[in-house]
């Protein structure tokens, strides 16, 4: 599973709340716990990777892109690859994987570009090994 636990947080509850049982929360003191708050990045990937035999996964924040503070993490864009969407039209596909992000979706993600193939599609398209991301330039 693809995980970063990217955010930690000190919450005062005395008694643990659906909310916080889902971030993973440790008890560290009667009264406090600590909260381990994942990334939506990391979340997207680890749904994903949990519900698809994966051949390929890419989850890109391209909130960056958009009229969002700096740091958002509203827009993405996901590219799967699996043998599951064998005989599955797209608009199938897309069900799949919008009922797996469903919580995603419910929160704070605004936009979700999702590009689906099957491996023989894929293969087809890109050949054998997955595409490498374009060079963004550098002193090289």
């Amino acid at each position: 599973m693809r995980v970063g636990w990217t955010t930690l947080r000190w919450c005062f509850s005395p008694e643990p709340t659906a909310a916080f049982l889902s971030a993973g929360v440790y008890n560290t003191w009667p009264i406090f716990r600590l909260v381990f708050l994942m990334a939506v990045q990391d979340q997207i990937s680890a749904h994903l990777d949990a519900r698809f035999t994966l051949q390929h996964l890419e989850v890109i924040n391209e909130s960056g892109g958009h009229n969002v503070p700096p740091g958002s993490q509203t827009h993405f864009k996901v590219v799967l690859v699996t043998p599951e969407f064998d005989g599955l039209r797209l608009l199938q596909r897309h069900r799949l994987v919008h009922e797996t992000l469903a919580q995603e979706l419910a929160g704070g993600v605004h936009a979700l570009a999702v590009h689906t193939y099957t491996v023989a599609e894929w293969q087809e398209r890109f050949g054998n090994a997955p595409m490498s991301p374009p060079c963004l330039g550098g002193s090289s």
